[in-house]
């Protein structure tokens, strides 16, 4: 490949062939290696218009193949955190992800899901609707841990789950109205 097409647009690229199942592994393979090496080089070239993107693609890339890619799993929340200060909300959202272990490659140690659900908060304050829709999935998760243990689940938590849920369908986005 020798595109030169903005990180965004290759973010996209890699987003739709994880998806569709007509790529083969090693097509994916080969897609995620040149956008990962186009990621490092805007990095050490300190392109700082692609540097939220980059960094995002990096730690994105390391959270579902850093084996493959050689990332430490500390780097890999560095670069998602680094993406998320510099304003990418996607960032935040995976960081979140990768603190409620739904990343095995980070390593229980490394987790806080109350520090997940922090960035989630100050993203949902932004009406970032995925955020709102994630907040939302939370306090369902914890619902169902209640249920699951025969406990009775505080009402606040199905107040929060349905003003979150409410909130991320009136941000437009369709999980939230399948929630409400």
């Amino acid at each position: 490949m020798t595109d030169h097409a903005p990180l965004s647009v290759l973010a996209e690229r890699l987003e739709k062939a994880a998806l569709d199942k007509a790529v083969s592994d090693i097509e994916f393979f080969e897609l995620q290696k040149f956008v990962f090496q186009a990621a490092i080089a805007a990095l050490k070239g300190k392109d700082t218009v692609q540097a939220p993107e980059a960094n995002y693609l990096v730690g994105l890339i390391g959270l579902t193949d850093g084996d493959r890619f050689k990332i430490p799993a500390q780097n890999v929340l560095i670069h998602l955190n680094t993406a998320y200060q510099l304003g990418h909300a996607g960032a935040g959202i995976h960081l979140y992800r990768a603190h409620k272990g739904v990343y095995p490659f980070i390593p229980e140690t490394m987790r806080s899901q109350s520090k997940g659900v922090l960035l989630l908060e100050k993203l949902a304050k932004t009406n970032y609707p995925h955020a709102l829709y994630e907040l939302a999935q939370h306090y369902l998760d914890l619902i169902d841990g209640y249920v699951q243990n025969e406990d009775e689940a505080p009402e606040e938590h199905y107040h929060q789950a349905y003003g979150y849920a409410k909130d991320a369908m009136e941000a437009g986005y369709s999980g939230g109205f399948l929630l409400v």
